[in-house]
């Protein structure tokens, strides 16, 4: 094409479509005039909806280029890369190539890998990812926790899968379940310490959860069942797919479920709240993350649980006392092994020996003299 060689596929050439209907701006036309010379590389001269046919020349040679070099510029103009998505839009909903899901569903996620920041083509691309998977998999899979579930304006059709199936079985929600449920939707907004101390997060949230709801969250069954539409980013074509032969069967939808939201928000801002300290000092220092001092920020309960995020700081001390209930030592050398500073004259201010001794306490070691009650 106008000297440049494609080897990746994945696009359709001519000069019209025969028999199906749809919007043909993903077709690359080669009785198409094409620019000696890359012409922007932003896509702004580009429109709202383009096309190959629609662009300039010299956006041509630039969107040629683009899909010759693998499409992996990441600095190319959006609409470049919704010229291609048309593409696959038509190849799996009016095609019909199922067989080919997969491997569309991998290019996309690369795609957004690439240009995800893009709120528009994150939509679009979510949404295709969404129906692909599925006819790839028509198996029920509980999708993983992310701070990233949101896309646009209704919630991921896995995870509506996901939780219309416990409706239908009428199973209760566990602490996942939940907070994929609250994370999906498409008014949560999560705050800084939830989103910069996902996993923290997660594991705090579990156990808040299990406190407020030691049998699980029950969902009353809605009788709204969950109807899969999808509407082309090309404008070209929208309406129901048809996944009759997924075999899912009708499920409940729980986006038509409205009644615990509100508890289960209030559970997420007082979790975000508990993590705010903890959150600003690795805003200050990401460094901080596995020391002592961010440990002692930290909720008691996932210091001490056994995971990860407390175990570095558990691990100082179990190396430091060993097997010995009671032992006695320096607080310099206490301070040594928790990995703290010590002062260059070696003598620990009351603010030092007050954080260790906050530490102990999450820690359920008592000590004497502690000086924070005298002498």
């Amino acid at each position: 094409m106008a000297g440049v060689s494609i080897n990746s596929g994945m696009f359709y050439l001519g000069a019209s479509f025969a028999g199906k209907s749809g919007a043909e701006n993903c077709l690359v036309d080669p009785t198409c005039q094409v620019g000696s010379v890359r012409g922007d590389p932003e896509g702004k001269t580009l429109p709202y909806w383009p096309s190959y046919q629609s662009i300039s020349p010299g956006a041509r040679r630039t969107y040629l280029e683009w899909l010759a070099g693998g499409r992996n510029d990441p600095s190319i103009g959006i609409g470049y890369v919704f010229i291609f998505f048309y593409g696959l839009e038509r190849r799996l909903f009016i095609d019909e190539a199922r067989n080919e899901a997969p491997a569309m569903a991998a290019e996309v996620r690369r795609l957004l890998a690439l240009h995800g920041e893009n709120y528009s083509f994150k939509g679009y691309a979510s949404k295709f990812l969404d129906v692909a998977d599925l006819m790839a998999n028509p198996d029920i899979s509980r999708p993983a926790l992310s701070p990233d579930l949101r896309s646009g304006y209704e919630m991921p059709l896995s995870v509506r899968l996901h939780l219309g199936r416990k409706l239908g079985s009428k199973l209760p929600f566990d602490s996942t379940d939940a907070l994929l449920w609250i994370l999906s939707l498409p008014d949560t907004q999560l705050r800084t310490p939830a989103s910069r101390c996902f996993e923290e997060l997660a594991e705090l949230w579990h156990v808040r959860f299990a406190s407020r709801y030691p049998d699980g969250l029950k969902v009353n069954s809605p009788r709204t069942k969950i109807k899969v539409e999808y509407r082309a980013a090309s404008g070209g074509f929208g309406g129901r797919v048809d996944l009759s032969d997924s075999e899912l069967g009708p499920l409940p939808d729980v986006g038509a479920v409205s009644a615990p939201i509100d508890g289960l928000r209030d559970l997420l801002n007082a979790c975000s709240d508990e993590l705010a300290a903890y959150s600003r000092l690795l805003g200050k220092k990401p460094e901080a993350r596995d020391t002592v001092e961010a440990a002692f920020l930290l909720p008691k309960e996932i210091l001490t649980s056994g995971s990860e995020t407390g175990a570095a700081a558990l691990k100082r001390v179990d190396d430091f006392f060993g097997d010995h209930r009671i032992a006695g030592a320096k607080v310099t050398r206490l301070a040594q092994a928790l990995g703290m500073e010590i002062p260059p004259k070696g003598k620990l201010g009351a603010g030092l020996c007050n954080q260790i001794g906050a530490l102990m306490d999450k820690l359920d070691v008592g000590f004497e003299p502690d000086r924070r009650y005298g002498s």
